[in-house]
């Protein structure tokens, strides 16, 4: 499904940010930060601009990026296999700031 109104991602379990939304990342992940959803992309720097899941490739193989505080504050439960396969598993929740209007 896809939702072109960020307020639509509460239904979500999983939210997938494309990069298309780069420009809107910051909106997106604030708007969901609290909310049991997983947020994954295949975008640099996702996880440590506060998404949960950032899809990334390494000489040819994908590898996860995971940032646990992200996870935590949305109360998304990871499991400790999964924390295993991540190459870098980061306790920041910090944000890209919004732009000015």
């Amino acid at each position: 499904m896809s939702i072109a109104d960020v307020e639509d991602a509460a239904a979500c379990h999983i939210l997938f940010v494309s990069a298309s939304e780069k420009d809107r990342l910051a909106e997106i992940l604030n708007a969901v930060e609290t909310l049991p959803i997983l947020t994954v992309a295949d975008m640099g720097e996702f996880a440590s601009s506060g998404g949960i899941v950032a899809l990334k490739e390494v000489k040819d193989r994908s590898r996860l990026e995971i940032n646990v505080g992200a996870a935590d504050k949305a109360g998304v439960k990871l499991s400790s296999k999964l924390l295993r396969l991540a190459d870098t598993v980061s306790t920041q929740t910090a944000q890209v700031p919004e732009k000015q209007k």
